[in-house]
């Protein structure tokens, strides 16, 4: 591969990555975090507190479900894993 493909690789994963942490309002530095070290380990771990972690907490008082929005959360993290990961 050339560096100019992978140039353009980096971008549109930083930038569909992006996309997810505003979609899903997530912590931003920590999500990144999360899914570097995903690549790095060749893994996206999806049990534990992690996924946990990169969630901002949701009002008391709101209609949302947690559990419903954490499997969405994984769901879109998945995609965007199997998607990009050896590409770069």
């Amino acid at each position: 591969m050339n560096e100019a493909w992978r140039s353009y690789i980096r971008k549109r994963r930083d930038d569909e990555l992006d996309q997810i942490i505003h979609e899903e309002n997530l912590r931003g530095e920590p999500t990144r975090r999360f899914v570097s070290g995903a690549f790095r380990d060749g893994v996206l771990k999806t049990t534990g507190t992690d996924i946990d972690q990169i969630m901002l907490p949701l009002s008391r008082f709101g209609s949302d479900n947690r559990s419903e929005r954490k499997a969405t959360v994984i769901e879109k993290l998945l995609l965007f894993f199997e998607r990009f990961f050896g590409l770069v």
